[in-house]
């Protein structure tokens, strides 16, 4: 499959950080099995959230040059490219470089990187009934090399990449355990809501 059209839908001002970091704590309670969340001082240097004791702090993939550029492409749905696996996996990196140099004055610190636009290829094991028969992608490099640089040398704890998937649903990984932690269904009453985004394949 070399070509997927879809539509996606993003909240009002979903790319202010108040609103998508609402979306991200709620999405990471499903995935980790948690009922609440708090929110982390930034007077204290905490990360945004803190669940079951794990301190997480909660961003978008962007490049660290075009970062600006980047993000109102995707939200005016201007954005297009024929490298979108390697753009995803720079965005994901810089993304976790840049949050790699803050300061943070917990134990336990984790990072959750949004990926706002989907990836066949990454995603299709999810699809799959027979799941190990699929060959591996970028992706489970992507996590490896995340765990060797951030994880193994204790810069976090975890490292998870959310991305969304075709069909009204969402997919949390661990960079830790290099697997799939929850794949997230919309139902029709949170997709008629308008409060979260997400992705239709159209052909």
């Amino acid at each position: 499959m070399n070509r997927i059209d879809f539509d996606y839908f993003f909240p009002k001002d979903f790319f202010k950080k108040d609103v998508n970091e609402k979306i991200q704590a709620d999405f990471l309670l499903r995935a980790l099995k948690a009922e609440h969340y708090s929110k982390g001082d930034p007077l204290k240097d905490e990360p945004d959230i803190c669940i079951d004791g794990k301190y997480i702090e909660l961003t978008l993939a962007s490049d660290k040059n075009k970062s600006i550029d980047y993000i109102n492409k995707i939200r005016t749905g201007t954005f297009s490219t024929d490298k979108l696996e390697d753009i995803s996996i720079s965005c994901i990196e810089d993304a976790c470089f840049k949050k790699s140099q803050k300061k943070y004055f917990c134990n336990h610190k984790r990072l959750n990187v949004l990926l706002t636009i989907p990836i066949y290829i990454w995603i299709r094991k999810a699809y799959s009934n027979i799941p190990e028969f699929v060959f591996n992608s970028k992706l489970d490099f992507l996590m490896s090399k995340i765990k060797n640089d951030y994880i193994d040398k204790r810069i976090f704890d975890d490292v998870y990449i959310m991305m969304p998937g075709f069909c009204y649903d969402w997919l949390v990984y661990s960079c830790k355990d290099n697997l799939l932690l929850n794949h997230i269904l919309l139902n029709n009453l949170e997709i008629e809501s308008r409060k979260y985004p997400y992705v239709n394949k159209t052909n």
